[in-house]
């Protein structure tokens, strides 16, 4: 019943904010003039229409201020939203979305504030958007201390060519914004990139305070890799230490040269894991992938992509004993998996069927040291439900197979508690395969404990692109759903059966 409520509650409201309409409104540079700002942390004064006001700060990011940054000359912005107004100027913009090549701030996407939205959603509260406007010749992405080299150059930031580009030049490029060491990360560590590399055949020789005083080949560049150049800077020198933490997550992150990052996918597995947890002190561990594929999940949270395909074997006593450990050569870094390892101190993990009229089905457990785990099917439709039980069938050996609960739901609940007894220590959930895996392994997924609090990161809650106070509300119970559905597996509810084939 209460389900049944919270989902007619949340019908009602997308009803009714799809009645009210959206509020974007793609703006128009005429009646909007944007007052001067300085090199300092500036609040943006804008006029519009005459009137004088500021802008809300909600949704304010880097592209918003990179327009407002280059409409009054400067090469580059960031946002500022922890400025705050003396006088109590009226909010005359919000919401405000640009993608950074717009002219002018009215030619974005924003609300004015709308008679639909209560007035105390817009009564002045000392919070405006702000930006710190740059004119910077040389920047980091995504951060200040690591990313991709880019440059400005004819109106737009270029990048620097991966090949030849070294240490001596990474040092050149991190002494320019302040730092005594950089080291090279390589290559196109950072994702994609939305500019052009337009400079190649670096050489510097270590005295050089800025990449544009090494020597460079421009605009006709000889790389033909097609990879970019990134660094790390620190003001420590480069040594051989690090420090490892595994998150309750399961992700792993690696701290070294002052900047905190992560390894990537390529190439990780069970021996990367047994290594990474007996360094923890555990007996050995499993390596497994969240996904990337998050709001949570960006690079600029990650940090910098410190390692890849380090070859280890298992036996290992510490990661600087596998076979290619070299740090910041990680090449292309797996944009979709995240990897992460749990570690055990008595067995790994090992999967079977339980509870069924033959061995060839029943409830799909795995144990690990003295646990007992389930699947979670969530809120996947039958279709990704099927694809799963193929491939846990794959796992153990079968050819194929399928659901063994074909009704809806709530039927299957019923059968489940009455078939399959007992609760389970363990979940895995959030899953996210492509259907030719033979096993979980090379899927994507979470591990889920008892008493796991659900954080940001789990189900993430985020107000972007809601506009208004029923948005929000709609967004709050989407997320409270997904918290129940989750919680529903300790019921008994929701869990994987399968029947497998030859």
């Amino acid at each position: 019943m209460i389900f049944q409520n919270l989902l007619a509650l949340t019908s009602a409201l997308v009803v009714t904010l799809i009645q009210l309409g959206s509020m974007d409104v793609m703006g128009s540079s005429e009646g909007i003039k944007v007052l001067p700002v300085d090199m300092s942390p500036s609040i943006v004064y804008v006029e519009k229409d005459g009137k004088k006001g500021i802008i809300y700060p909600e949704d304010w990011d880097d592209n918003d201020a990179q327009v407002i940054c280059q409409q009054q000359g400067y090469k580059s912005g960031h946002a500022r939203r922890d400025l705050g107004s003396e006088y109590p100027y009226p909010y005359v913009m919000s919401y405000v979305q640009c993608n950074g090549t717009e002219q002018h701030i009215g030619n974005c996407k924003f609300n004015g504030t709308s008679s639909l939205l209560p007035r105390n959603r817009y009564r002045y509260d000392g919070k405006a958007a702000g930006v710190h406007c740059k004119n910077e010749t040389v920047r980091l992405q995504p951060n200040v201390t690591f990313g991709a080299v880019q440059v400005w150059d004819r109106g737009s930031y270029r990048l620097v060519c991966a090949e030849g580009f070294d240490d001596l030049a990474a040092q050149a490029v991190c002494r320019y914004f302040g730092f005594a060491y950089g080291i090279n990360i390589c290559c196109s560590a950072f994702g994609r990139m939305e500019y052009n590399i337009a400079y190649s055949n670096i050489k510097c020789t270590g005295i050089e305070s800025d990449i544009l005083e090494c020597d460079y080949v421009k605009y006709f560049p000889n790389c033909t890799s097609g990879h970019y150049a990134s660094v790390a800077c620190s003001n420590n020198p480069e040594n051989e230490e690090f420090e490892l933490k595994i998150h309750q997550s399961g992700k792993v992150s690696i701290r070294r040269f002052d900047n905190t990052g992560f390894f990537c996918a390529n190439g990780f597995d069970d021996a990367e894991a047994t290594v990474i947890c007996r360094e923890m002190g555990y007996k050995g561990g499993s390596a497994y992938f969240h996904s990337r594929h998050t709001k949570y999940s960006t690079v600029p949270l990650l940090g910098v992509p410190w390692l890849a395909n380090i070859a280890c074997v298992g036996t290992e006593k510490n990661l600087g004993k596998c076979g290619k450990f070299d740090w910041g050569s990680v090449g292309n870094c797996d944009e979709n998996k995240i990897p992460a390892v749990y570690c055990y101190n008595r067995t790994g993990f090992s999967f079977a069927l339980v509870h069924g009229t033959d061995k060839d089905n029943g409830l799909v457990v795995f144990t690990v040291d003295d646990k007992e785990g389930a699947i979670c099917l969530r809120d996947s439709v039958t279709e990704e439900r099927q694809k799963l039980a193929a491939i846990v069938c794959k796992q153990l050996g079968y050819g194929n197979g399928g659901l063994l609960l074909n009704g809806t739901d709530a039927e299957n609940e019923v059968i489940a508690r009455e078939v399959f007894p007992g609760e389970s220590d363990l979940f895995i959930t959030k899953i996210e395969c492509n259907g030719n895996e033979s096993s979980l392994a090379e899927c994507t997924f979470r591990i889920l404990e008892r008493n796991f609090p659900f954080t940001e990161d789990w189900i993430p809650f985020t107000m972007d692109g809601c506009h208004n106070p029923l948005c929000y509300r709609v967004r709050g119970n989407n997320r409270w759903l997904d918290i129940n559905r989750e919680l529903s597996c300790w019921d008994g509810k929701r869990r994987l059966a399968v029947k497998c084939f030859i």
